[in-house]
């Protein structure tokens, strides 16, 4: 079973607002796209760089969203 990660329908809902494959998205965001899926599946979570190039774009979650 995935773990619980809020960025993966953060991930979702702005590819899905912008079009975007994942392919596309890891281009821009300068993350492979294997790693990228992974993050998006909740097979892997984001590192702290991750977290910093996506806000870049403005996919960030709030807080609360955050699993303790």
């Amino acid at each position: 079973m995935a773990k619980r990660n809020p960025f993966r329908q953060a991930l979702r809902i702005y590819r899905a607002t912008h079009d975007i494959s994942q392919w596309e998205l890891g281009k821009k965001l300068g993350i492979d796209s294997t790693k990228l899926s992974m993050i998006e599946t909740g097979k892997r979570e984001p590192t702290a760089d991750d977290l910093k190039k996506f806000a870049k774009l403005g996919i960030v979650v709030k807080i609360e969203q955050v699993p303790a």
